[in-house]
């Protein structure tokens, strides 16, 4: 595995943007293909979400992240409606535009992934890596 990348959980990674637009790390694409050096996040077509660890606070985001995507459908669906009664209030919603971003992202990831594993007729990754690694 390339040192510059981290894995968090199996949909959740870790990595410097930079070393991808250099492409230092080989076979890692996302989806938008737009300038990451902004970026705090971005999506592979196969529903992993990177973060980039050049920013700042990004193991902030990490532990966020890891807790959304715990929470079932139902669940995430509940806290983006309540996110967005909260941005509708007067006043400064910066907490709740956070949390509307955060759950937007886990409901993009997953259904990205679901797409692709419909696409790929659900057939698991790790069973092409064990079958290169015999």
């Amino acid at each position: 595995m390339n040192p510059n990348v981290q894995m968090v959980n199996k949909n959740l990674w870790v990595v410097n943007f930079e070393h991808v637009r250099m492409k230092w790390i080989e076979g890692l694409h996302f989806l938008d293909g737009s300038d990451d050096r902004i970026k705090y996040a971005a999506l592979t077509e196969d529903g992993r979400l990177y973060i980039n660890n050049a920013m700042d606070d990004y193991s902030e985001l990490v532990e966020i992240m890891s807790i959304y995507m715990k929470y079932s459908d139902d669940d995430l669906n509940v806290v983006l409606a309540n996110s967005k009664k909260q941005m509708a209030l007067p006043g400064d919603n910066r907490t709740a535009q956070l949390i509307h971003c955060f759950v937007k992202w886990e409901i993009t990831r997953r259904s990205i992934q679901k797409e692709y594993f419909k696409k790929h007729k659900g057939f698991p990754i790790k069973n092409i890596k064990e079958r290169w690694c015999k």
